[in-house]
């Protein structure tokens, strides 16, 4: 590792120990680490001498860098701070990136530039982030020029509105975003009914509701988004796992499960604009084939920590993702990431592979494969066989659409496939 990066604050050196212990505790599930399951593949980490770390590994990853360490919660992290500081860290956090935190409150965050960074210095000496959850608060805090950027809108409709009325703003769209995917539980009746699931399939509208949102918002087919290597797409999706519109054969499904009259489902779901807006899209969708979604919309947070408890049926997940095939199934559908009634699991929401069996062994098949154009066919195997079973169904993969004061210059172009994180230590504001 380079020698001489000193951490925020005072607290030294960056070393080879700090690497092993940010790894450690990542791949940890009991240290609160979200993100823990993706480092299955990673047996141990060793720090022979301070500048050298050695990651061993189970079977071979030719994408290591861009699965496993490229994710949030790989970042290094001072071991001296986080025992110094023990739950008080959380609040305090010390890195080594060329902002420090300075101070935070409810809704805001304060960043400052840190004097002591080994590379380029930040340009913008302060940096102040705000929580701001009413969409239409946002949207004026941009157009009134209180705040210089803004993740956009996600409701129909919302980004269109705001650029005719300041067409001098700067819109940066990249893609993939955040990937839209349905779980259903198939411990909850009728959702244990293979055909109840794909009548879902067949009377959500997917191609109406990716015209419908963000701009760039291209339709799904498997779980991986169409940005990333190995994908199923519209010219390789077998024409009986497409699930293309066809409300009529929605209710075939439905009256050969023995519900010709629909069924009714509790579902809750998060008020943020982003899920609201597809949530509701869906509901009056699947009104029209008699399924009766009987929806509470819920504070975000609160709808994270009582879906994570397997308390919900139909549950809505947005989240991104690097562009390493296998992750988002690694995350959503393999029997180790299966949700737990005390929040402890993962993202496995539908409980596939437990309640059925799913793609376990595909999957161990496919992390062990060295070859990357084998690993990417055996990705599509998994893909067509969760289509095949449809615990879990995508939708689309929503683009982030960031909108800023045309002042507020970034030092590079945004790509529409750069992905959802974006340097700022170039960026400035011009008089």
């Amino acid at each position: 590792i380079r020698q001489g990066v000193q951490f925020h604050k005072g607290y030294g050196e960056l070393t080879a120990e700090d690497v092993k212990f940010s790894f450690d505790r990542a791949a940890n599930p009991e240290s609160g680490s979200v993100g823990s399951i993706s480092w299955q593949n990673v047996a141990s980490v060793d720090a022979p001498d301070p500048y050298t770390v050695v990651v061993n590994l189970v079977g071979p990853d030719p994408l290591l860098l861009t699965s496993v360490l490229n994710g949030t919660n790989a970042g290094i992290v001072s071991k001296k701070a986080v025992e110094e500081k023990g739950d008080g860290f959380a609040m305090d956090p010390i890195g080594s990136g060329p902002y420090q935190l300075e101070s935070v409150q409810s809704d805001l965050v304060r960043l400052v530039a840190n004097p002591d960074y080994w590379g380029e210095k930040a340009k913008t000496p302060n940096i102040e982030i705000s929580y701001i959850v009413d969409t239409s608060a946002r949207t004026f805090a941009i157009l009134g020029g209180t705040v210089d950027m803004i993740l956009a809108p996600a409701g129909p409709g919302a980004i269109n509105s705001i650029m005719q009325q300041n067409p001098d703003l700067k819109m940066d769209i990249s893609l993939p975003g955040n990937n839209c995917s349905l779980h259903f539980n198939m411990t909850r009746a009728p959702l244990d009914d293979v055909r109840v699931r794909k009548a879902i399939a067949y009377a959500i509208n997917k191609e109406a509701i990716s015209g419908s949102v963000t701009p760039a918002t291209p339709r799904t087919f498997g779980l991986n988004p169409p940005a990333n290597p190995g994908a199923m797409t519209d010219e390789t999706t077998p024409a009986e796992l497409r699930y293309d519109y066809d409300p009529e054969k929605a209710k075939e499904l439905l009256a050969e499960a023995g519900m010709p009259d629909g069924f009714s489902i509790p579902v809750f779901c998060s008020q943020r604009d982003d899920y609201a807006s597809l949530m509701l899209i869906m509901q009056e969708q699947l009104r029209q084939v008699d399924i009766n979604i009987d929806l509470t919309l819920m504070d975000h947070t609160a709808y994270h920590a009582e879906k994570n408890k397997d308390l919900n049926t139909i549950i809505l997940r947005l989240g991104g993702y690097p562009q390493v095939p296998e992750r988002v199934i690694q995350n959503e559908a393999i029997a180790a990431a299966e949700v737990q009634k005390d929040g402890s699991g993962g993202d496995n929401f539908s409980h596939y592979g437990v309640v059925i069996p799913g793609i376990d062994d595909l999957y161990e098949q496919t992390v062990n494969e060295a070859n990357l154009e084998r690993r990417l066919e055996l990705v599509g195997e998994m893909e067509r066989k969760i289509l095949t079973d449809m615990p879990v169904m995508s939708v689309c993969s929503t683009a982030y659409v960031v909108i800023r004061n045309p002042k507020m210059t970034l030092p590079f172009e945004v790509s529409t496939v750069s992905g959802g994180r974006w340097r700022l230590t170039g960026a400035e504001k011009l008089a």
